[in-house]
């Protein structure tokens, strides 16, 4: 498992270090550098290939596209040098990157890397097929969704839009498969369809059921809702955010304990209870034995983790809450720590504090 991140003169931040627990919280305002920490991980995911065998570093690809090593250096540095480490608690040492010369635009930068990092592909989490990204610009609502052909870095899920999500949906159906991780398992229920289901509808609040139509030889598929009061109807005629919340939701079931998700912004397009309540599931998961990495805005997922830890579903020492300030040009990261009973150690200026701001001004 993944348990810190450390960045050197890497797009924002001149130097910072990020502590990484089973359950990761990222948030911030606008443009602090959340996304920045993100996407270090996934230059090293979508790297691993070209880094064993030529020695550089791709740029631009499916995870991610950063443009240019130009655009990649912290602005202010006066060193040439980008260096991007992780520690995982499978291997002895940290498996560190750098590019000594990062003055140039190359798209395909030379890079150095250490001895270890063989052995971090073949164990830590970010480099293995189970590893599952989802961005912001998820799933939407579609009349057929088209399967495509197999393109580097798909994930179980396709692409990070998670756009297969209703074939592998399919898939589960066909094959009866089981949840992974047993504590996500409801009702004395195993498979993942049913399970779908469950956590659709404790997330949403309604009765939802959900089910892929579709011909798999053909690569097209159509993905179905059932309510009490609609009966069968295709995704065009359902809410958005049931639509978009499917492949975290199947993300998380057809897991196994040990591997990793990134997941941006899973609240978007969700009712506050909803966001509540989709951050309970992934603190239930992590606990579970995943490891989940989430960027967020939300303060009511903020709340559901910390109801979690409050009820005993995920032990607080599991979860890190990572608050990205920008003061000018300095970009920094400020961990809050979660006690057991569901409070912070702190809570700086700017972390979630807009309600008690407007209520100061309405009650002022």
């Amino acid at each position: 498992m993944i348990r810190t991140i450390d960045l050197k003169n890497f797009k924002c931040f001149e130097q910072e270090s990020l502590r990484v627990r089973p359950l990761t919280v990222i948030t911030g305002g606008n443009a602090a550098g959340k996304s920045s920490i993100i996407q270090a991980m996934l230059l090293l995911a979508q790297s691993k290939q070209d880094i064993q065998s030529n020695g550089r570093l791709r740029l631009d690809d499916k995870l991610i596209n950063l443009v240019s090593l130009d655009q990649v250096r912290y602005a202010r540095s006066e060193s040439a040098d980008i260096r991007i480490a992780i520690y995982d608690d499978l291997l002895e040492d940290d498996v560190e990157l750098s590019i000594p010369d990062a003055l140039k635009a190359d798209k395909q930068p030379a890079c150095e890397y250490s001895d270890n990092f063989p052995e971090a592909i073949s164990k830590s989490a970010l480099f293995q097929d189970d590893f599952v990204y989802l961005n912001a610009n998820r799933l939407t609502p579609r009349n057929e969704y088209l399967k495509g052909n197999d393109e580097r870095f798909d994930s179980r899920l396709g692409d990070s839009s998670g756009h297969r999500t209703v074939f592998r949906l399919q898939e589960a159906l066909d094959n009866n498969e089981t949840v992974g991780i047993e504590a996500l398992r409801l009702n004395n229920k195993p498979g993942v369809a049913a399970n779908l289901n469950e956590w659709m509808t404790d997330i949403l609040g309604m009765s939802v059921s959900v089910s892929a139509d579709g011909n798999p030889s053909e690569g097209k598929a159509k993905l179905m809702f059932s309510t009490p009061s609609t009966g069968p109807v295709q995704a065009l005629n359902m809410a958005f955010g049931n639509t978009y919340i499917l492949p975290i939701i199947l993300g998380v079931l057809t897991a196994t304990p040990g591997s990793l998700l990134i997941v941006e912004n899973p609240e978007a397009h969700l009712h506050p209870k909803a966001q509540f309540r989709i951050g309970r599931f992934l603190a239930i998961a992590a606990q579970g034995g995943m490891q989940i990495i989430v960027e967020t805005h939300s303060d009511h997922l903020l709340n559901g983790i910390r109801v979690a830890a409050k009820n005993g579903l995920i032990e607080a020492t599991n979860v890190s809450l990572n608050f990205i300030e920008q003061d000018e040009d300095q970009h920094s990261v400020t961990e809050i720590e979660l006690h057991d009973d569901g409070s912070l150690d702190k809570w700086p200026p700017g972390f979630f504090d807009e309600w008690e701001n407007a209520l100061k001004e309405i009650i002022s």
